[in-house]
């Protein structure tokens, strides 16, 4: 009886050996499926970081030595009375990377023999006006939050006037700093235009452009 019971004992333990066996394979295939995992998700990483650093030099290179430029956009309300009011927002339209190159003053220039009043000012900034023109002008050097001067892809709205004719497009000039000669900053002459006449800048369409290509590589990954 002691002799089955141990033949018992001794077969069972064999039939158990397989099992762990099984075990042992499952457990090594998981371990294997998580570290290819593993790989492939640090590797799209990695790509995806290159991507984004090939953009940014390339757009450095893109726009190296490009002057700055701007748009005074506005929405036009005719107040029925012979008067016209105007609310602006000033755009810094120059590259992202073109770091330092802060919008900080704008002349605007209209008809002298028409009458002229500001109905707001952004906070921060100040005017002066005279016979056909207005200039407006940040009071604290520098990009927020530290200063009120525009940075480039940055905008800022809140500057109202009135006219007492419809002025339209009205030609401007603005004035940035030249991180590399304070002494001469840049002057880009425009025209003003109405809101809905503004079209995507080249730095957005870049960071679109970036942006789909990293939704694409990580596709590719994902059905890989």
């Amino acid at each position: 009886m002691k002799h089955a019971c141990l033949k018992e004992t001794q077969r069972r333990i064999k039939m158990s050996f397989p099992l762990a066996g099984n075990h042992s394979e499952e457990r090594l295939w998981t371990s294997r499926n998580d570290s290819e995992r593993y790989f492939q998700m640090k590797t799209l990483r990695i790509y995806l970081i290159t991507v984004m650093m090939v953009v940014l030099t390339f757009s450095s290179i893109a726009y190296a030595g490009v002057p700055p430029t701007a748009d005074f956009l506005y929405n036009e309300i005719d107040l029925g009375t012979g008067w016209w009011q105007y609310d602006y927002t000033l755009f810094n339209t120059s590259p992202i990377g073109h770091v330092g190159i802060d919008l900080y003053d704008l002349t605007l220039y209209f008809d002298s023999s028409k009458a002229f009043n500001v109905l707001s000012m952004p906070s921060g900034w100040d005017w002066i006006d005279g016979a056909g023109f207005i200039e407006v002008f940040s009071m604290n050097p520098g990009a927020p939050p530290l200063g009120t001067d525009i940075a480039p892809a940055s905008s800022l709205g809140g500057f109202g006037f009135e006219f007492d004719y419809q002025a339209g497009m009205l030609p401007f000039d603005a004035t940035f700093v030249n991180p590399s000669d304070i002494d001469n900053p840049f002057i880009f002459s425009g025209t003003s235009a109405p809101a809905n006449h503004a079209i995507p800048e080249p730095s957005t369409l870049l960071l679109l452009g970036s942006g789909i290509a990293g939704l694409a590589v990580r596709k590719k990954f994902k059905s890989s």
